[in-house]
């Protein structure tokens, strides 16, 4: 072997060219960004080996005779998967479908009417060879809303972590925290199938519930300050076609779910990040006596146990509630629930 056929073997060798990537990419009625998506996926410049697992929620339209036509014109190495749902079950569903199929080292989720740029693998798994054992990559996400929202560059001073108590402060506390979005996390297919980690099904708001639990496992996690995702708000998505009524009974489910799963560590940050996303649906919903039950469920039953904690709590409350009747029931049941501690 020559001396710059050495060099080639080592940088090839560095790349760690053997390390096998799982995109999970749910289809239902797409077919105006399905290609767009598709296409970000073969264009990517990992020389990896890379298969992308499309999974048939049953739309109504042509998204799955557009990927046919786009897969079949495909002269590359990425392998492509077309997995396909006998009746729609929702994007929980078919992401779990795709964690079970998926044969890759790590998994990586992808929304059909989303793209990558065409380096975001390839820096994902960078860190993945800086960091053989990390459980979880996240990226930076490029949109045209909400920028402000997804940027993590406060995180810049901890590029690498290997500490779960730092990863759950980072996650459940009030502030700037680590992003909740199922997708644009490139991560250990053997870390979720061992712990479990599906999606709930049948639910929206799929990966705040999911990212609940997948930190109380989370070891290790590394963070790219490049963009790895371009999200793209689109009309008549589930984010933006569902409606009052429907946000306030699956949220209703996610915070009993919670509550029913605290633990003792870090018990005051999984308090506040559960009262936190009950109060920011708020300005969205019409309260029930459901919702009462359940908001003054999670007063009783846990933070008489933190008091100190309560004037924290309602001061974030009263920040972010719009409707002043609300703020009054609020304060209202946490009295109640000292009076009767």
């Amino acid at each position: 072997m020559t001396f710059n056929g050495f060099k080639n073997y080592i940088k090839k060798s560095d790349m760690n060219i053997n390390l096998k990537i799982s995109i999970i990419v749910p289809v239902y009625n797409v077919e105006k960004y399905i290609v767009r998506c598709i296409q970000s996926v073969m264009q990517q410049t990992y020389n990896g080996n890379i298969e992308c697992i499309l999974v048939d929620d049953c739309g109504h339209d042509k998204s799955i005779a557009i990927i046919e036509r786009v897969i079949a014109e495909y002269k590359g190495d990425t392998a492509f998967l077309v997995l396909h749902h006998d009746h729609n079950r929702g994007l929980s569903a078919a992401r779990n479908t795709g964690i079970d199929a998926a044969s890759g080292d790590y998994i990586y989720f992808l929304d059909s009417d989303d793209e990558l740029p065409v380096n975001a693998i390839q820096l994902l798994v960078k860190e993945v060879e800086k960091h053989p054992d990390v459980e979880l990559v996240q990226g930076a996400l490029q949109s045209d809303v909400y920028q402000d929202y997804y940027d993590i560059s406060c995180f810049k001073p901890h590029q690498y972590v290997n500490d779960n108590g730092w990863i759950r402060r980072n996650y459940y506390c009030v502030g700037k925290t680590i992003p909740v979005n199922g997708v644009n996390k490139l991560i250990k297919l053997d870390f979720l199938r061992r712990n479990r980690l599906y999606f709930k099904e049948g639910i929206i708001h799929e990966d705040e519930h999911w990212m609940f639990y997948l930190v109380k496992y989370l070891k290790s996690m590394a963070f790219v300050f490049n963009p790895t995702y371009i999200r793209y708000l689109n009309e008549g998505s589930i984010t933006t076609a569902s409606t009052n009524e429907k946000k306030a009974k699956h949220m209703s489910i996610i915070v009993q779910d919670w509550l029913d799963h605290i633990d003792k560590i870090t018990i005051k940050c999984q308090l506040q990040k559960i009262l936190l996303f009950y109060a920011a649906q708020m300005p969205y919903l019409v309260w029930s006596k459901e919702q009462d039950a359940c908001f003054l469920n999670a007063i009783t039953m846990h933070l008489w146990h933190e008091k100190q904690f309560l004037s924290v709590c309602i001061l974030y409350v009263w920040r972010i509630t719009r409707p002043l009747r609300n703020v009054k029931k609020i304060l209202r049941y946490s009295y109640e629930a000292i009076k009767r501690d």
